[in-house]
């Protein structure tokens, strides 16, 4: 049901007094249609928000209800956690603390009003608080740069990177350098500092930031630990003492003791070049190579060779999240360094393995290989697609080869865990908007898009969203509906492309589609799954222990977009054009919700006093009356009550409607309060 906030009761209620028990038993029927519309688990029931649980948010599942993230009036298009741009100030990262608490999100055009914003494009952070989201600038403000573009963040969501143009003043400006580009590291208390400041005492601060030291205003950011406590960047400026003075790539390390350089080798020596390779989420185990080989620096204090490029190229597939394993492919090999054992183990030696995912926890390895490595399973030549549990190795099945890699820019697919679309790897292995996979931090579930039918549900085509569970050896497809014949559109974890004519998620942030426990994964479908799906555009869904369900309404004109997810599943921001709560933007205007489990905030409901017209100023019932016996065609009662009185006056309503709008205006009104329909 496409809800109008703003239509008196009288407009839903009707205008004939003679009828007014007609009335009633339609407005039954249309209650109780709100009512079954759910198409997940029971819309009303045991919901401790149940008073938020209406007009748009009724048909949620898991006791959810929409709130507004952004602010209602604003004038710019929001976007998912940070720009697009920033190339060297970017790697994977989560737009929403786990909580649901703190969703980061950026601005483009312009900012908040009063909030001393540039012009440009600006960051801020939403926190949820009783009295609604209430969202503040991160980015530099105008007075200090009048041109900046938000980078990437720490896990905690402390430190921030940001570009600042030069040649667009501002206080963080360099006058002397020009049109240069200014990356700077944004501190918990609000002040900047510059990444790539360095430690060589200079007669000529020649690189405009005069402080006696030779710096680099333009390093490239591969990581920031939460706390802050490391803060990885590569630079080709010498910036320590002890690194060479040739204009070659090297890694350095920013903690809380001074600048380190990390690329040093186990001999203590220290190569001409090198590059970063992964790090663990707390920054202390750093991979980076040189001279083709791997290796990992540990707590700034030692090095230790990983794999040599004698027996070929060595590709980084990421580090686990403590630190403990380090997972590479060479030669079409997958293995994994062990730092407890300090042994290399094999995970598969076919000779032709690609990477697709590896848990975070190193547990579990999902990989393609085009040979047969199960006896009797997968096609021989084809991409096969497998598991390591630890012990042995599974199948999953065959899928299709524009799975792999779909053509265009950016490319999606199974096969970019490794390569993404540029050449740096980020702390957690790849960029994941590029990787069209998932797993669980255990690794015991998988999700993955593909063409191929998997299942017995016909998918004639569609990329459709599979679930393997590598307990059960089961695949589900979680985006097929059994009551539809075949699907009518694909669906995916992630946008491939900008689908509301907005901005689409920054492709380096990192969106858990699969809840922790492996028992929700959320997508968004082209194709209507659910018959309340009805706006023929791109809709939000969620699939619970086999149960699918809208999270958008199915109802906007433009299409709805994940914007991010808590790894609970508790929290989905999404962006869409539709206004779900009583006090949201201008419908067709962009904006960014939270469909939150036990969600919903009184100061974002209407409080507004509507016109009402005929029997609407009785004021609305408090509950829909009851069917009327279906053995009677008679109505008894005292009859139709005589309208009070009451002076009348022009008032103009908005009627939105799912495709246009237009104004009427009531021919009566008093001043009576009422309730708005649906609540």
């Amino acid at each position: 049901m496409n809800w109008d906030w703003t239509a008196p009761w009288g407009a839903i209620a009707g205008r004939s007094h003679g009828h007014r028990a007609i009335v009633k038993v339609s407005l039954a029927f249309l209650v109780i249609a709100a009512y079954t519309a759910s198409t997940g688990p029971a819309a009303h029931g045991a919901c401790v928000n149940d008073q938020f649980r209406v007009g748009p948010s009724a048909h949620l599942p898991d006791c959810r209800a929409y709130e507004l993230v952004t602010p209602a009036q604003l004038n710019g298009i929001p976007q998912a956690g940070m720009g697009n741009g920033a190339d060297a100030a970017r790697f994977t990262t989560l737009p929403v603390l786990p909580d649901g608490s703190r969703y980061i999100w950026e601005s483009t055009a312009a900012g908040i009003p009063g909030t001393e914003s540039s012009g440009f494009a600006n960051l801020y952070a939403a926190e949820r608080t009783e009295a609604g989201w209430v969202s503040s600038r991160l980015s530099p403000a105008a007075a200090q740069s009048e041109a900046s573009e938000p980078g990437s963040f720490s896990r905690d969501q402390q430190y921030n990177l940001f570009l600042v143009e030069s040649r667009r003043g501002g206080s963080l400006t360099f006058p002397t350098c020009g049109g240069c580009q200014i990356l700077y590291l944004r501190h918990p208390d609000g002040s900047f500092h510059l990444l790539g400041e360095g430690t060589v005492p200079t007669g000529s601060d020649s690189d405009g930031f005069e402080n006696g030291f030779v710096d680099d205003p333009y390093p490239s950011a591969r990581w920031i630990a939460p706390g802050g406590g490391h803060q990885l960047f590569e630079s080709l400026v010498q910036l320590t003492p002890e690194t060479p003075t040739s204009k070659l790539p090297r890694v350095y390390d920013r903690t809380p003791s001074g600048l380190k350089l990390v690329s040093i080798l186990p001999d203590e020596s220290v190569p001409d070049s090198a590059a970063f390779a992964g790090s663990s989420i707390d920054g202390a185990t750093v991979l980076f190579t040189a001279g083709g080989n791997l290796y990992a620096r540990l707590d700034n204090a030692s090095t230790v060779e990983l794999a040599s490029g004698s027996g070929g190229a060595v590709i980084t597939g990421g580090v686990s999240a403590d630190g403990s394993r380090a997972f590479f492919v060479q030669a079409g090999n997958i293995s994994y360094y062990d730092f407890g054992s300090e042994e290399v183990e094999p995970v598969a030696t076919p000779g032709d393995a690609t990477l697709v995912q590896v848990s975070p926890d190193g547990s579990h390895a999902y990989f393609l290989s085009e040979t047969e490595l199960v006896s009797g399973k997968g096609i021989l030549g084809a991409p096969n697609l497998y598991v390591w549990d630890g012990n042995s190795i599974g199948f999953i099945g065959t899928v299709s080869s524009e799975d792999l890699s779909r053509n265009g820019f950016p490319a999606y697919g199974l096969a970019l865990w490794t390569p993404g679309i540029e050449t740096r790897t980020a702390a957690t292995n790849a960029a994941r908007l590029l990787n069209t996979a998932r797993t669980t931090p255990d690794g015991s579930v998988f999700v993955f898009e593909s063409r191929a039918q998997l299942t017995a549900y016909p998918t004639e085509g569609h990329i459709a969203i599979y679930l393997y569970n590598d307990a059960s050896e089961d695949i589900v497809c979680v985006s097929c509906n059994p009551d539809q014949p075949s699907p009518s559109g694909d669906s995916e974890l992630a946008p491939a492309l900008a689908e509301t004519g907005g901005l689409q998620m920054n492709l380096h942030l990192d969106a858990p589609n699969l809840s922790s426990d492996g028992r929700q994964v959320v997508f968004e479908s082209r194709g209507a799954l659910l018959p309340g799906d009805v706006n023929g555009a791109e809709d939000v869904y969620e699939w619970r222990d086999g149960t699918i369900s809208l999270i958008s309404t199915g109802h906007a004109v433009q299409p709805s977009e994940i914007f991010g997810v808590t790894p609970s599943g508790n929290d989905i921001f999404f962006e869409t054009g539709e206004r779900l709560v009583g006090k949201g933007q201008e419908t067709g205007a962009l904006a960014i919700y939270d469909a939150r489990v036990g969600g919903g905030l009184a100061p974002q409901q209407s409080t507004q006093t509507l016109a009402c017209v005929g029997e609407a100023c009785q004021g609305q019932p408090s509950a829909p009356p009851p069917l009327p016996s279906l053995g009677s065609a008679t109505f008894a009662g005292p009859g139709n009550l005589k309208p009070k009185r009451c002076r009348h006056h022009r008032r103009k309503h908005r009627h939105h409607r799912s495709r246009s709008h237009k104004r009427q205006t009531s021919k009566s009104a008093c001043g009576r309060k009422h309730r708005r329909a649906g609540k």
